[in-house]
């Protein structure tokens, strides 16, 4: 909230960026719910991951019978968001909640879609793509603000360059290698990032 109020302060006059929050693991507890919303409340996009969503609400995982592993319910996380900010009267800000190789939920005006990782969906050959998850989630949401200023504004197709975003980054220990191609296209860990969009866009029928 302060940081956006100083963004106010050396912005006199102007409008503000788009603010996109992705809340620390440490105020993502039930007696911060209130903080919660009123960051919510000067947020454009909201993203926490399905843990820190499920502490912040007190949820607790499920056993998924396909995957024996506790997962929680990320439909039901996206009402308990949603409900605690109409409650308290804020604008409700576009929801993302990831989840790690189960994709996310984008939740924008109410309706709800689901975005797959990249790699859970794509057809892989050979070496196991996923090496290292660290920082996936950073990539996504910097993947999706790139890709909310190309679809102008669209939440759920800038999930997908959220999506491609962060499958470079878990294919390797470290920030994913740029080199150039023919005509100096940019390939990262040398594959396009445009056809990892057009690719994922026509999986998820978008």
């Amino acid at each position: 909230m302060k940081w956006v109020e100083s963004l106010q302060t050396l912005r006199p006059g102007l409008p503000l960026p788009l603010i996109v929050w992705e809340p620390s693991p440490a105020s993502c507890q039930a007696e911060h719910l209130a903080e919660f919303i009123e960051g919510c409340r000067v947020s454009d996009c909201v993203s926490p991951n399905d843990e820190e969503a499920g502490l912040l609400f007190g949820a607790q995982p499920r056993l998924n019978p396909q995957t024996m592993q506790l997962e929680h319910d990320l439909s039901d996380l996206a009402d308990s968001i949603t409900s605690a900010v109409k409650n308290a009267g804020s604008p409700l800000p576009t929801v993302i909640i990831r989840a790690a190789h189960r994709g996310c939920l984008v939740v924008d005006n109410g309706v709800k879609t689901a975005i797959p990782a990249y790699w859970a969906v794509v057809p892989q050959s050979g070496q196991e793509k996923v090496v290292d998850t660290t920082g996936a989630g950073n990539s996504f949401l910097g993947g999706w603000m790139s890709g909310h200023f190309l679809t102008a504004g669209d939440p759920v197709r800038a999930a997908v360059y959220g999506s491609v975003a962060a499958s470079f980054t878990v294919e390797r220990v470290g920030v994913p290698a740029l080199t150039h191609g023919a005509g100096g296209v940019e390939l990262w860990n040398g594959d396009v990032v445009g056809e990892r969009v057009e690719r994922l866009v026509a999986l998820c029928g978008l």
